[in-house]
C-alpha cells in the first residue's frame, strides 16, 4: 500500500483543505467566525471594507489583491474596535520608484489603530492576520503606485 500525499485523507486520497474556504470579495463584506483560514481574495475594482469578527485566539485570515490591473479604489480592512487594534505592519514596494525599488515598512501605532486603508493595491499585494484574542497582529507586503500605501486609523 502507498503512503497517501501530505494532506490528503488516508482514506479516499481526497485532498483535505483543512476547513480553509476562499472567498472573492468584490463588495463590503462582514466576516464570521467560522471564516477563519480562509483566503480573502479581493477582485479589481473593489473600493471595499472588510470587516473582521470578534477576534479569538488562533484566528486567521489571508488577503490578497487578484485584479487584473492595479487598484483605482482603496481596501479596507477595520477589526470593528479601538480595543482590538493591528499590531505589526506592511512592507511597502513603490512600483513607480525611481532609481532602486523602494521597499520601506508602515506600522501603525501599537495601542489603538484598528482600520488599515490598501491604497491602490496592485497586483503581488497581500496581508496575513492572526489574532491573540484580543488584538490582531499582521504581515505583508502591498505593491502600488501611491507614495502612502497603507493609512492606519482609529475608529470614528
Amino acid at each position: 500500500m502507498a503512503n497517501p500525499l501530505y494532506g490528503s485523507n488516508a482514506v479516499d486520497d481526497d485532498l483535505n483543505h483543512g476547513g480553509h474556504g476562499v472567498q472573492v470579495v468584490t463588495s463590503d463584506t462582514t466576516l464570521v467566525a467560522s471564516n477563519s483560514g480562509d483566503t480573502i481574495v479581493i477582485g479589481a475594482n473593489a473600493g471595499i471594507t472588510v470587516k473582521l469578527p470578534s477576534p479569538t485566539a488562533g484566528m486567521n485570515f489571508m488577503f490578497m489583491y487578484a485584479g487584473a490591473a492595479a487598484e483605482t479604489e482603496d481596501t479596507i480592512i477595520d477589526t470593528q474596535s479601538d480595543t482590538n487594534y493591528l499590531l505589526g505592519g506592511l512592507a511597502i514596494h513603490d512600483t513607480n520608484a525611481t532609481g532602486a525599488v523602494a521597499l520601506a515598512p508602515i506600522l501603525p501605532d501599537g495601542n489603538s489603530n484598528s482600520i488599515m486603508t490598501l491604497k491602490d493595491p496592485s497586483i503581488g499585494t497581500w496581508v496575513k492576520m492572526v489574532s491573540d484574542g484580543t488584538n490582531w497582529y499582521h504581515a505583508g507586503m502591498i505593491q502600488t503606485e501611491t507614495a502612502t500605501a497603507v493609512v492606519y486609523a482609529d475608529q470614528s
